[in-house]
């Protein structure tokens, strides 16, 4: 085994914010030691290293940072993945349960076994449960050894909520997402807890139309994204295709009648298939879509903003600022969109832009927007 202590000392030092004089300070130590520690000339002896661990609040392992170097851990380790993407759980146990006292903490060891446990506990048997739960919290404080960017603090807390779920156990489960419910990135399983299991439905309603929002947003950026990337390739057609089906997939969540916070972004991507088209020399299907989109801007834009609602599943309009709120009209954004390149870079956008908001004028001017709804689909 190879050991980081000096390393680790200094670092979560720095963490802090701490110098070595206000350390050695905490630890009634000379500052000559606390440098000793650093440097790795001298190395705390058993109750300091004890100490140093509860003072930066890490597990002793964790401050040691011994780094394993057993080959036949990191094959136990392999195995262990194998067995629980095969579901042989009974020799995936037995295996992880004699390799862990072996190795009692290593962290991947542990938190392998711990979602062992509780895949079996998902299956109704609480015994697992209540040993993954054990074995989460034991890799929760080893958490600095972790390395894998793909796993994060934030996931190891939320699978110890779902483990209370399996126990029946929803208070505590919706006590964790919220504790971890950084940006309402839990907003649907806190949700889904109070609402199917605890039956608490007014409760749950506004984490539920949080979520929603989420879900919108992240899936409109996802698409735009995705059409970008076919653009920047050159497949127009197929760009096209992605924007068209973002848009008729937020028709499904419109009301009947009036506007919701999803127009705002069928009137980002109406007009990004404007431009598209414009660009490849499609004049007519350009023009089609910069329509669209200043039609719809200009009939949101006249809507009070009590009026609008969030979508056909929510009554009234939700409180809070979101991504799909610009700060100003449909009409402004629009104009604010153009502006990304000057008039020298994109004269013919300018001049189709220009000519179809002189249209949309002219229609409302007569009264010819009316109650519109753009025919509203991307076709």
């Amino acid at each position: 085994m190879e050991g980081k202590l000096a390393e680790n000392i200094r670092a979560l030092r720095k963490e802090k914010r701490m110098t070595q004089e206000q350390l050695a300070e905490c630890l009634d130590v000379t500052v000559g030691a606390v440098s000793k520690w650093e440097s790795g000339a001298t190395t705390p002896d058993l109750s300091m290293i004890m100490e140093l661990a509860h003072f930066f609040a890490v597990s002793v392992d964790a401050l040691l940072g011994y780094q394993w170097q057993n080959s036949s851990l990191e094959q136990t380790l392999e195995r262990l993945k194998k067995l629980r993407q095969q579901r042989d759980y009974e020799q995936a146990i037995r295996l992880g349960e004699k390799e862990l006292r072996r190795y009692p903490n290593h962290f991947q060891l542990v938190y392998q076994l711990a979602m062992i446990h509780l895949d079996v506990g998902a299956e109704n048997d609480k015994s697992h449960v209540y040993r993954g739960q054990e074995l989460l919290c034991h890799a929760i404080e080893l958490f600095s050894q972790n390395t894998d960017p793909e796993l994060s603090l934030w996931t190891l807390k939320n699978k110890l909520g779902d483990s209370y779920l399996y126990s029946r156990q929803p208070e505590q489960a919706v006590k964790i997402y919220r504790e971890n419910n950084v940006n309402g990135v839990n907003n649907a399983r806190i949700a889904q807890a109070l609402s199917d299991i605890m039956k608490r439905h007014e409760e749950a309603m506004p984490y539920a139309q949080k979520a929603f929002r989420q879900l919108t947003e992240e899936l409109s950026e996802t698409m735009v994204a995705l059409a970008s990337i076919y653009y920047g390739k050159m497949q127009l057609e197929k760009a096209g295709e992605c924007m068209r089906w973002m848009i008729n997939t937020l028709e499904t969540v419109r009301p009947d009648k009036g506007f919701c916070e999803t127009d705002m972004a069928v009137i980002t991507i109406l007009s990004s298939l404007g431009e598209f088209f414009l660009d490849a020399g499609d004049r007519e299907r350009a023009k089609e879509y910069l329509l669209k989109a200043h039609r719809l801007a200009r009939a949101y834009d006249m809507t009070p903003i009590e009026q609008v609602v969030t979508c056909r599943f929510f009554e009234g309009r939700l409180e809070g600022r979101h991504l799909l709120d610009y700060g100003a009209g449909g009409t402004e954004y629009l104009k604010t969109r153009l502006h990304r390149d000057t008039r020298e870079e994109q004269p013919e956008l300018y001049a189709m832009f220009e000519e179809v908001s002189r249209q949309v004028d002219e229609e409302v001017k007569a009264g010819a927007l009316g109650e519109y709804t753009l025919g509203r689909s991307g076709e």
